[in-house]
Order: structure tokens, then C-alpha cells, then sequence
């Protein structure tokens, strides 16, 4: 006589198995409904030049010394010959952004990366740059921080670059945060130049400082200013140079992996000891 089937057994087979057919088809349905950009990233938009601007937002700048850089940063992008070398770059144009920064865990985008490509844009630009507050009060400056926080931006507002520059306003020394000395060289070795505008009202060596410990890269310079009444032509010189610039000819660029942060091989306290 055959026997017969142990059906408790049978049964559990059967709904494991119908489990995870269940499970399998809900995954497959899940994937086939999610939009196809969740997974085909844009491809970047070719640009000119990728450009953070970065000003001071620390204890040493007071409000009107402030909006002295925001004015000169609005008047510059609406000037004409910054809009002529901007033009000379096109069709492509350039990207910029606008940071503040202080303290070493101060720092935030306060424009989003921005195509310029024409007068229009760079008005729209310039009126994104006028209408900013001031974020921080009351804090350190911390150039390097400034730096570190500046390059890890590259990349993200979907352009590509044939050149990245950091464009650092300040003016005093680096007195908190891991100095600039340190991670000037992290950025310089991600693709980075990082030029320097030194306000001189108060320390007249403050452009040797920025040539030593701030400023890095291909054509990399320090614009001076000694008092900050000439702040808002200086912002102009800059661009001007920055835009201008050398125009890369020699196909897409290749940028080294994504900046990570500062270094920790050099004591930090050494190096605002020996930095003065």
C-alpha cells in the first residue's frame, strides 16, 4: 500500500516557494516604475572656467566691510568688460558660485552654481549675489576650512570646467581650523588654482602670507587691496583675470578623484606657529 504524502510538509514548500515569487515580482514591478534618471546621470556641461567665490564672513569683517564685498562682487558680474570676457568664452560660459565662510565649521553655499554665458545671465547672477545675508557673525577665520569646504563643490552643479578656481577674500591670517597650508596642497592636487584677494588695511604683510600659504596653482596670484576703499575695483581686476584666464584648447580635462579633506601629516599648531 503506497504511502501517503506527508501534505504539512508539501504545504510549507509550496508557500515558501509562492513567497518569494511574490517578493520577486513586487521587486520587478518596483524597478520598472522608478524613473529612468535615478540611474542614468547627466553628463556635465562643458564650461570655461568653474568658479567659487569665496568671501569672509568672520568676526575681523564688519557689516559694512561686508556688503563692501557683496556690492563689488554685483558690480563686477554687471560691468562690462567682465561681461566681455565672459563672452569670450562662449557658447559655453562659465559657472560660478557664491560662498561664506568663517570659523572651521562655518561655511555654506549661498548661491547655487550659476551658467553665465551672456550679459542677461550675469545680471540674473549679480542680483542673486546682491540679495544675500550675511550668515555668520562673531566667529575665527578659517581660511583652510574655507578652501576644504570650496573644493569639495567641484563637480556638483553638473558643469565641467577646462579650469577650477577658488577665489579667496579676506583679510587676516588664518587663526583657527586646519591651516591653509594643508589644504591648499589637497586642492591643488584635485585640479584646483586658488587665487587670493588681500584686504591690507590692517596687516601689510597680508599678501605674503596668502603667496605662501594660500594661494597654489597654474597662474595662481594675489590681488591687493590696503584699504577697503578700493575693495570694489580690486573685485573687478580679479575677475577680469580670473575670466580671462588661459583658454584650454586640448579637449575635456581630467580632474584627479573628488577632494576628501585636509591631511593630517603636519601638527596644525606648528603650523600657525611657523606661519607668522
Amino acid at each position: 500500500m503506497p504511502l501517503e504524502p506527508k501534505r504539512g510538509r508539501q504545504t510549507l514548500r509550496e508557500a515558501k516557494h509562492q513567497r518569494l515569487c511574490i517578493s520577486l515580482a513586487l521587486t520587478l514591478a518596483f524597478a520598472a516604475a522608478l524613473p529612468v534618471n535615478l540611474t542614468a546621470q547627466e553628463p556635465a556641461t562643458p564650461v570655461a572656467l568653474e568658479l567659487i567665490l569665496a568671501i569672509d564672513s568672520s568676526s575681523s569683517i564688519d557689516p559694512e566691510q561686508f556688503n563692501l564685498q557683496i556690492a563689488g562682487f554685483a558690480e563686477a558680474f554687471r560691468h562690462p568688460d567682465v561681461v566681455n570676457a565672459i563672452l569670450s568664452h562662449r557658447p559655453n560660459g562659465i559657472a560660478v558660485t557664491l560662498v561664506q565662510w568663517s570659523a572651521s565649521f562655518q561655511q555654506t553655499q549661498t548661491v547655487a552654481w550659476t551658467h553665465i554665458s551672456d550679459a542677461e545671465s550675469a545680471s540674473r547672477f549679480a542680483g542673486e549675489v546682491q540679495s544675500n545675508m550675511r550668515q555668520f557673525t562673531g566667529f575665527g577665520t578659517a581660511t583652510g576650512s574655507a578652501i576644504t569646504f570650496s573644493a569639495r563643490l567641484f563637480g556638483t552643479g553638473g558643469y565641467l570646467g577646462a579650469r577650477r578656481v577658488i577665489d579667496i577674500v579676506s583679510d587676516e591670517r588664518a587663526n583657527t581650523g586646519t591651516h591653509p597650508s594643508v589644504t591648499r596642497r589637497r586642492a591643488a592636487d584635485a585640479g584646483a588654482t586658488i587665487n587670493g584677494l588681500a584686504i591690507q588695511e590692517r596687516d601689510k604683510s597680508l599678501a605674503e602670507y596668502f603667496e605662501e600659504h594660500v594661494v597654489i596653482g597654474p597662474d595662481a596670484f594675489v590681488e591687493v587691496v590696503n584699504d577697503y576703499g578700493d575693495l570694489i575695483d580690486a573685485i573687478r581686476r580679479k575677475l577680469l583675470s580670473e575670466i580671462r584666464g588661459y583658454i584650454a584648447t586640448l579637449g575635456t580635462p581630467q580632474y584627479a578623484a573628488a577632494f576628501e579633506g585636509p591631511i593630517a601629516s603636519r601638527d596644525v599648531r606648528n603650523a600657525y606657529s611657523t606661519a607668522r
